[in-house]
């Protein structure tokens, strides 16, 4: 099977998805498919954080706009609150994304493209723009259409349609053959969207996943260390709770913040000594981190559709985990959790979060036996990465035979 995968998330533009949009690839690879992955490329001095895979053909367009934008910006006048100025600005007023007219890019980069002779277009989110360029290429080829999708788009995060993109969402899906949804939640948002406007689509529930590393049960540093990955945004994973409740703990515990953290947090008073931020790290490095912890520290979204990447790779690492919960209504991340032993289970206050603090060193030994557990649940088993990779090829294999 010739498999053409159109994503912006792939290096040497990194996030989440990127690390997903991995494990998809050498899925299909796996299974002896040939895929040619198109992605926009970047400004020279932009260095990839990972290899995909060396065999793989890679179609490379012209930078995005915003993105050009943005590097000469940053080389020549290195000013980060001009940065982040034109990151807001830009999400603001560019559609569907700051990969607007990245669709224009491709239709030109694909002219003289033998697109015919691919078996199966398979685009991926990051960006919605992937999308569309699979809507064109689909209209103008006659090819099927995969779309594997990361957060919702015409939907927010509490299933309720977005009354200015439900109809170009519309008209771009109907052109797709099979989507892919990382959450049951979605799954069932996305079914009444789509039956409203008798739109009959094949959707596929394939989760997140983590790799299968060597763990190590040592634990680093002589303060025991608990540790956060990921955004940790004021507006939406605050933490501020937690850096005051771990205060309480000083001489017994630290917390450690991998990740993009809100400059608030560095105004709280002896913060110094009992948080260290590490600021964003590579994929390996943040796995690292998370295997020489204590224990882990989580944060559920607001919202009822998505569950974090993260929690996946925290289920399948032998540390207890202090999860807070934040959603009132119908948490997907608190209800997936549930379903694992070494988890406590607190609010978002900082005496709520004091009380799990307490549970977890008075015990410890009990949590951290849990903890290795979830490591033998087939539950688990189902979200490893290569269980996922075999998923996504045999659907994609189906679709292509039907």
């Amino acid at each position: 099977m010739k498999v053409l995968f159109i994503t912006t998330s792939y290096p040497p533009y990194f996030d989440m998805q990127t690390i997903r949009n991995d494990k998809l690839i050498q899925g299909l690879i796996k299974a002896g498919h040939n895929v040619t992955v198109l992605s926009p490329s970047a400004s020279e001095n932009k260095e990839s954080e990972l290899i995909i895979n060396e065999s793989l053909e890679e179609w490379k367009t012209t930078q995005p706009v915003f993105f050009k934008i943005r590097d000469f910006l940053d080389s020549k006048v290195k000013i980060n609150f001009f940065i982040k100025l034109l990151n807001v600005f830009g999400g603001m007023v560019l559609f569907p994304d700051t990969y607007a007219m990245w669709s224009f890019n491709c239709m030109r980069f694909l002219k003289n493209k033998e697109i015919e002779l691919f078996d199966l277009i398979v685009t991926s989110s990051g960006s919605f723009t992937s999308h569309i360029v699979a809507s064109k290429l689909t209209k103008k080829y006659n090819i099927k259409w995969a779309a594997e999708y990361g957060d919702p788009w015409s939907i927010d995060k509490y299933g309720k349609e977005k009354k200015m993109l439900r109809n170009y969402e519309r008209k771009i899906l109907n052109k797709a053959n099979l989507l892919f949804f990382t959450t049951n939640e979605t799954i069932e948002a996305y079914n009444k969207f789509l039956s409203k406007y008798n739109l009959n689509k094949k959707l596929v529930y394939l989760p997140c996943g983590f790799d299968k590393i060597k763990y190590s049960n040592e634990i680093s540093k002589k303060k025991k260390e608990l540790v956060y990955t990921g955004v940790a945004y004021s507006n939406d994973r605050d933490l501020t709770n937690s850096i005051l409740a771990v205060k309480e703990f000083e001489n017994r515990l630290n917390l450690k913040i991998v990740g993009s953290y809100s400059s608030k947090y560095e105004n709280i008073e002896g913060i110094r000594k009992i948080v260290s931020f590490k600021g964003q790290v590579s994929y390996g490095e943040s796995l690292k981190i998370i295997n020489s912890s204590f224990a882990l520290l989580h944060i559920g979204n607001f919202g009822t559709m998505q569950i974090p990447g993260k929690t996946y790779i925290y289920l399948a690492t032998p540390k207890p985990i202090i999860y807070i919960l934040q959603e009132e209504k119908n948490d997907p991340t608190h209800n997936l959790l549930k379903k694992f032993k070494g988890i406590i289970f607190v609010e978002n206050t900082k005496q709520s979060i004091e009380l799990g603090i307490i549970e977890l060193l008075e015990n410890y030994n009990f949590y951290l036996e849990e903890s290795k557990f979830r490591l033998e649940s087939p539950l688990l088993q189902e979200f490893s990465w290569s269980n996922i990779g075999d998923v996504f090829s045999n659907e994609l294999e189906a679709l292509v035979n039907k």
